[in-house]
């Protein structure tokens, strides 16, 4: 392979991992923003349940049925 073509296969090379790079940091974010949503929904979750669950607070429950 001559200089001219070792040339363009470095600029290929150097294109492709720019655009892995730029894959990897999108995916990183989009990884980020769901994670931090699963948070918010299981907060979210919580105090649903807490307020559900607020009137029967101190109450005796019969479970044997």
């Amino acid at each position: 392979m001559d200089i001219a073509g070792l040339s363009m296969l470095q600029s290929q090379q150097a294109t492709q991992l720019n655009v892995n790079v730029a894959l990897l940091k999108k995916t990183q974010e989009v990884a980020l923003e769901q994670h931090e949503q699963l948070d918010r929904m299981q907060v979210d979750a919580r105090v649903k349940a807490v307020k559900v669950a607020e009137p029967f607070k101190g109450a005796q429950v019969d479970v044997r049925a």
